[in-house]
């Protein structure tokens, strides 16, 4: 069990602006579908992890790190990298297309957000995942044992989206069975 004084927190990309999709009907009004609120959608580039809400409390609990270490460690990257525009250009079900559990948007990396993604990292001391990166937004999150229940099972849509990089954020990601709320502890602006 975790103190109550612990933050789940992770490195994400705000999107600005929410993607124009001309939904079929059919899949708009699915009742199983949890649509994402447009204040909260990202991209993660670190996935969640616990700390200590303070060093005090660090020290107490003997944790590894706290918000304001991790905080002062990102901070140290103000101004250090270049902004960089992504591109959007499908929206699938995923992440496995044959059980799928999300609609996402979907587009190639840019070099520059490797590179983002692998600076956070190493500043934060944060082992890569194990799993490939993938850049996605995800728009709406189902059971995957709902998808059976779908009138639409294809999903394959040109999309023209683009996103201006100019900030990376340390989000906190509270749960609660309607869903994750997000709140932005501290904003990185790239140069």
């Amino acid at each position: 069990m975790r103190p109550l004084h612990m933050k789940r927190i992770f490195i994400a990309l705000p999107i600005t602006k929410e993607p124009e999709i001309d939904w079929p009907l059919k899949l708009r009004e699915e009742k199983f579908i949890r649509w994402i609120k447009p204040k909260n959608l990202h991209i993660t580039l670190v996935p969640p992890w616990y700390v200590a809400d303070s060093r005090m409390e660090a020290q107490l609990d003997r944790e590894p790190e706290s918000l304001p270490l991790v905080a002062q460690r990102l901070k140290s990257l103000e101004g250090k990298l270049t902004s960089f525009e992504m591109r959007f250009d499908r929206v699938r079900f995923g992440p496995d297309p044959k059980k799928p559990r999300l609609i996402w948007a979907e587009g190639e990396t840019p070099q520059q957000l490797w590179e983002l993604k692998t600076e956070i990292e190493k500043r934060l001391e944060r082992e890569p995942e194990d799993r490939p990166f993938r850049l996605h937004v995800t728009l709406a999150r189902f059971r995957a044992e709902d998808f059976s229940h779908f009138p639409v099972k294809e999903l394959d849509k040109e999309i023209e989206w683009s996103e201006q990089v100019k900030a990376f954020v340390l989000m906190e990601s509270r749960l609660s069975p309607k869903g994750a709320e997000y709140k932005v502890l501290e904003k990185v602006r790239l140069r």
